[in-house]
């Protein structure tokens, strides 16, 4: 018998440390309502980024968005700068993501800044938004424990049966 066939090793201790819980969604009525409505979930889970009430410029652009994603076409929304077409775009395309519609979503930006900015975006979304995290963890539980942190990210284990969560964070 070895020293340390009794008492946890170094190792259990580190692997308990990467297992995380299997949640619910917090209130499945609240984003199942939610959902049926794209402008109500934006100014739900993106309560940050849309105080106030949408304009008809922002419904001009989500029916845009809406159509270009259903028809498969392509879509280019031209309007005044701050009117927030960078931040509608970004977090209808993870609205998309999340609730099945669109399984790959693309969002093209027009230069290398915008792409890092979208990216950004979205990290901070999956692994700093208690609002999505409580309805939809079986997305965004991995990236929430991770913290940001793309290497704890890769090694996370689910809590119920030992395998990886899958999770992967390439920022």
């Amino acid at each position: 018998m070895t020293r340390n066939s009794k008492n946890k090793t170094r190792a259990d201790y580190r692997a308990d440390g990467r297992k995380i819980a299997r949640h619910k969604c917090a209130d499945t009525k609240r984003r199942k309502r939610l959902e049926k409505e794209p402008e109500a979930w934006l100014r739900w889970y993106f309560a940050q980024a849309f105080p106030k009430p949408f304009g008809s410029v922002h419904r001009e652009m989500l029916a845009s968005a809406r159509l270009a994603f259903s028809t498969g076409g392509k879509g280019v929304f031209v309007a005044p700068r701050g009117t927030g077409k960078t931040t509608l775009f970004q977090a209808y395309a993870l609205m998309l993501l999340l609730t099945g519609e669109a399984p790959f979503p693309a969002y093209l930006p027009w230069d290398a800044k915008g792409v890092r900015k979208a990216l950004r975006f979205w990290k901070n979304a999956v692994c700093f938004n208690d609002r999505i995290a409580a309805d939809y963890p079986e997305y965004i539980d991995p990236f929430v424990c991770s913290k940001g942190s793309s290497q704890r990210c890769k090694v996370l284990l689910w809590a119920d049966d030992g395998e990886p969560t899958g999770a992967e964070l390439l920022i």
